[in-house]
């Protein structure tokens, strides 16, 4: 009888269990959200620059696509973009931040957009690598930009600025920080950079692995930077894995 009754608790749990999911709604596409809407990449097949995305109301229905201006000579990099709402002003329309880059890495540039195309702020082209981070601080938007010389391997300088929005009224959508971004250059023959993100008081060990699963390296990286350069010069030609705590990226060697 126990046996029994013990069997009936169970799957009147299960039962309980599975009608607590309700089907919402089903992108077939890569979706992020920011708070009341969502919005996915949509990537040019030819040089998988992203250079459109769309943003959908809270109750699914689409709201409108934006396609992000192209900068003739400058590849654009969607790993350096934010969807936000009243950080970088005080309107209520979208605004959002991309990184502009050349294929060599050595020319970057920042814009920050409204909704309807205008240019918030541009911050000049910079002969090198320009790092962007938002964080808050007392209730205010703080905009870090570091600009990093892949010459000399060094900061040439980090940039401050307090933004105009206010935390408790703004709403921020950016790939998850923790996330890996992309590796670069990509395929490579000689050395890769690395980005990842740590909190500045913590460590992690980043491992390679080759596509049969064998661990290649194994790399000490820590939250005081956000990338780090790896000789692949003796490498095998093929696709590489990386990992460090929870996430994940692949490069290819040639």
């Amino acid at each position: 009888m126990k046996k029994i009754i013990c069997l009936h608790f169970m799957l009147a749990l299960m039962n309980t269990s599975q009608a607590q999911f309700v089907h919402l709604h089903t992108f077939n596409c890569e979706v992020y959200s920011i708070y009341d809407v969502c919005f996915y990449h949509l990537y040019n097949e030819a040089d998988r620059t992203l250079d459109t995305f769309d943003i959908f109301n809270e109750d699914y229905s689409f709201y409108k696509q934006i396609i992000i201006p192209e900068i003739p000579g400058i590849k654009l990099s969607d790993w350096d973009f934010d969807l936000s709402k009243r950080i970088f002003d005080t309107d209520n329309e979208y605004e959002y931040m991309v990184s502009y880059f050349t294929s060599t890495y050595d020319t970057s540039m920042i814009i920050i957009y409204n909704e309807d195309g205008s240019i918030l702020k541009q911050f000049g082209i910079y002969y090198g690598r320009v790092y962007s981070q938002l964080y808050d601080e007392d209730n205010n938007y703080i905009l870090k930009l570091r600009y990093w010389n892949p010459s000399t391997g060094y900061t040439d300088s980090t940039v401050y600025y307090r933004l105009p929005g206010k935390v408790q009224e703004a709403a921020h959508l950016k790939k998850s920080t923790n996330s890996v971004r992309r590796p670069y250059p990509n395929p490579t023959d000689e050395k890769i950079t690395i980005e990842y993100f740590l909190p500045v008081n913590e460590t992690a060990v980043l491992s390679i692995y080759s596509q049969e699963g064998k661990q290649i390296d194994r790399i000490m990286i820590g939250g005081a930077f956000n990338h780090l350069q790896v000789d692949v010069s003796q490498y095998k030609p093929g696709i590489y894995y990386y990992q460090y705590n929870n996430q994940r990226g692949r490069f290819v060697v040639y």
